[in-house]
């Protein structure tokens, strides 16, 4: 404090003890502590020494009025220590940082400081806010509104009291005119400061070079806090956790907490990252080798059972508004995927290390409308949405077990590599459906649903013009068509015949008749019971025994006949279809013998003696 002494003399012209006199006329006479200086000027001069620095060395705290018959007294010059120092005046010394208090602020609380504060920060781009050390902390209050307040202020122990009584930050700022800047100038650290900084806070510029300044370690990842720009270590023994089952009540100590409030337009953000590397390792095969640069990175370990390990987290609340909240995006704009060293880029990756699985690598909770949306991506050429190794599993049904614990339901399906096969499994069981591929398969089976009224299919589809459909039982088991869904009865059935190389064949037309025929061979019906029934429409008698009390029953290609109740010698059949050529018939009366059957496309006549009701039957072949 003897500084402050000498500046007071200073300031109201005092003299040396030996030109004014020290008495009752003067009481604030100070004595010399010892003479300073030559013959010629020791008794115009008093020197305040500080004893800790050896005295009168002209050190960091040495303090000296010259008077030297000089109007008025001047201080002695201020001498910094260390090779290169020049002598300064004290009143240049103490200019090196503007206070408040230099333009008559006085910081009690209550007295107005706004003019002092408009002057200061006025003159200088960043101004002390100073005053008297305190528990509660010094207060300048001003009349003026906080979004009035302009500049940059220090306190280390002082506040700005707004009009509104609200109390600033010890380091307030605030700039409200544009800076010139050229936007281009940050992309090297030589030209990143040119430009007017006035209105930045903190303006830091730090320098990391030598290439053995963070060490050279062989092995492991090591970090040299010595030298970062910023360094900080929260240490916390203090904190409250109210419940034992949840995360409910809780306190946080956090080392960096920002508050972010956008009322302008544009984006703010509480943290930005601009990184760039343009540098390689010689002799790197793989890019991980190679220097990386990010905007993030940090480890995160545990020290006791059962606590929590949480790197980031979010919380996004629209507060009763229709808003977008995305927790994370990433914007990545790649020209050049030749894929040298290894190089890969992707979204997200996890990467599980240690020695136990992890119980899930992605997990989301409560309501959400779509899990994973892909429907705005363009894949690459191999279209690959979802890529999983053989023999693993997609469930459904599954359940949450909570506590990130997960129950398999019994429905999944799966890549059998031993079996070559995508393979639906229920109930936990042998696969329901299996399906299989051979070589590079060309033709393969396409099932279709269709809307109401409409019949589902099941098809073979490929590249070949004309495809086979196969469908093959295990051992000597039959296939079975039913109608009536699976427990419904059965309508046709394919039996075994081990080796077999005679089959049927049915063949459609388009015109004429369908066709049932052998490979090879001949064709063997054989009934559970003793008789066919053929089915078909009945034909009908056109002449001789068509008259009252006639019949005909059965088909075209089989049925019986009974005549008019007249006596008649003939009886003409026709076909409800006409054959393609005359028919082979055979025909036989029930009461005579038959005299002459001819068939022809169209119809068959028989002849026969002449009775009454007369009764025959009818077997025709033909197509």
């Amino acid at each position: 404090m003897l500084w402050i002494l000498a500046l007071v003399l200073s300031l109201f012209g005092a003299n040396p003890a030996s030109a004014q006199g020290c008495g009752p006329q003067n009481p604030n006479c100070i004595v010399p502590t010892a003479p300073f200086g030559t013959s010629n000027n020791q008794a115009a001069s008093t020197e305040f020494v500080n004893t800790a620095t050896g005295g009168g060395g002209l050190g960091t705290l040495d303090f000296a009025l010259m008077g030297n018959g000089a109007s008025p007294a001047t201080f002695k010059g201020f001498l910094q220590s260390g090779t290169g120092a020049v002598t300064r005046t004290w009143q240049s010394k103490t200019a090196d940082l503007p206070s408040l208090k230099d333009f008559g602020a006085v910081c009690d609380g209550v007295t107005n400081d706004a003019t002092a504060v408009s002057n200061a920060v006025g003159a200088f781009s960043s101004v002390l806010a100073t005053g008297a050390a305190s528990s509660t902390g010094t207060k300048c209050k001003v009349s003026t509104a906080a979004a009035s307040l302009t500049g940059k202020l220090f306190g280390w122990n002082t506040q700005l009291v707004d009009g509104s009584s609200n109390q600033r930050g010890y380091f307030f700022s605030a700039v409200s005119a544009n800076q010139a800047y050229t936007a281009t100038n940050e992309n090297g650290v030589d030209t990143a400061f040119n430009g007017n900084f006035t209105g930045g806070q903190f303006v830091v510029e730090h320098r990391i070079t030598g290439a053995a300044t963070l060490t050279q370690p062989t092995s492991g990842y090591v970090f040299s806090p010595w030298a970062y720009p910023h360094y900080t270590f929260l240490y916390n023994e203090s904190g409250f956790n109210n419940g034992t089952a949840d995360n409910v009540g809780r306190t946080a100590a956090v080392g960096n907490r920002i508050k972010v409030y956008n009322h302008g337009q544009g984006d703010v953000v509480a943290f930005n990252c601009s990184a760039f590397v343009d540098t390689t390792r010689a002799g790197a095969t793989n890019f991980l080798a190679n220097p990386a640069v990010g905007c993030f990175a940090g480890d995160v370990f545990a020290g006791a059972n059962g606590v929590y390990l949480n790197p980031f987290e979010v919380q996004l609340n629209d507060s009763g508004f229709d808003v977008a909240g995305i927790t994370v995006v990433s914007n990545l704009n790649r020209t050049v995927n030749t894929g040298a060293l290894g190089v890969g880029w992707g979204f997200l990756r996890g990467q599980s290390v240690g020695s136990k699985a992890l119980d899930f690598g992605l997990s989301i909770t409560g309501p959400v409308v779509n899990g994973i949306d892909f429907t705005q991506v363009t894949f690459s050429a191999a279209q690959v949405a979802a890529a999983l190794p053989a023999n693993s599993r997609v469930y459904w049904n599954a359940t949450s077990g909570g506590a990130f614990t997960v129950t398999p339901g019994n429905i999944w399906a799966t890549y059998n590599s031993a079996n070559t096969a995508l393979e639906f499994v229920l109930n936990n069981s042998s696969p329901t459906l299996q399906l299989a591929a051979t070589g590079t398969n060309v033709n393969f089976v396409k099932i279709t649903a269709v809307a109401t009224g409409n019949s589902p299919a099941v098809e073979a589809v490929g590249g070949d013009a004309n495809i086979q459909f196969m469908f093959a039982s295990k051992g000597a088991s039959p296939i079975i068509f039913r109608t009536q869904g699976t427990g419904g009865a059965t309508q046709f059935q394919i039996s075994d015949t081990v080796g077999a190389t005679r089959n049927i064949s049915v063949t459609g037309s388009n015109g004429g008749n369908p066709t049932l025929s052998t490979t090879a061979g001949g064709l063997t019906i054989t009934p559970t019971t003793p008789h066919t029934n053929w089915g078909g429409t009945t034909p009908t008698l056109t002449a001789g025994c068509n008259g009252a009390g006639s019949s005909v029953s059965g088909s075209d290609t089989a049925g019986t006949v009974t005549g008019q109740t007249a006596a008649a010698t003939t009886c003409t059949l026709t076909f409800n279809t006409a054959f393609g050529a005359a028919p082979r018939c055979v025909a036989s009366g029930e009461q005579s013998a038959l005299t002459a059957i001819t068939p022809g496309t169209g119809t068959l006549v028989v002849t026969f003696a002449s009775t009454a009701n007369f009764k025959w039957d009818y077997v025709c072949f033909g197509t």
